[in-house]
């Protein structure tokens, strides 16, 4: 399995782009790629968990930051939103918050997955430029 930024290589085309607002102000997240999990070489379930890496920080500067996280499956020439067969009955959509601070996906193997945000919104408290950073898990199950 491997694992890599999405840069290009996603579902939309693009990283995610989370902006920087004045302090005091919402402020939205549109399309964009996080990771590209490449599981066409195992056959097995995976679990892929996707982490705020930063909460401590974000918690501070953000009252809410909201993300709504899906996977998509590549097919033959277009991503496709995950089945839930793919899922084992898990939505493909979720949200990741500044309580939750992760979600998680059991995805089949022999797959290549774009973990990515859909949208997402905040509302800033200080706006000394903390960006949410993220870290991705993939683990057979």
């Amino acid at each position: 399995m491997a694992v890599s930024q999405a840069g290009t290589n996603g579902r939309f085309g693009h990283t995610a782009n989370i902006p920087v607002v004045a302090e005091g102000s919402t402020g939205t997240v549109a399309q964009g790629d996080l990771y590209v999990v490449d599981a066409t070489s195992y056959s097995g379930d995976i679990w892929v968990t996707l982490y705020l890496d930063n909460p401590d920080a974000l918690a501070n500067d953000y009252s809410y930051m909201n993300f709504n996280v899906s996977v998509y499956s590549y097919g033959a020439t277009a991503w496709n939103t995950a089945p839930a067969t793919q899922l084992n009955g898990d939505p493909a959509s979720q949200v990741l918050s500044l309580t939750n601070g992760y979600v998680s996906f059991l995805l089949a193997g022999s797959k290549k997955y774009s973990v990515s945000l859909d949208s997402g919104a905040f509302y800033t408290l200080d706006a000394n430029g903390t960006a949410p950073s993220f870290f991705v898990d993939v683990e057979p199950r």
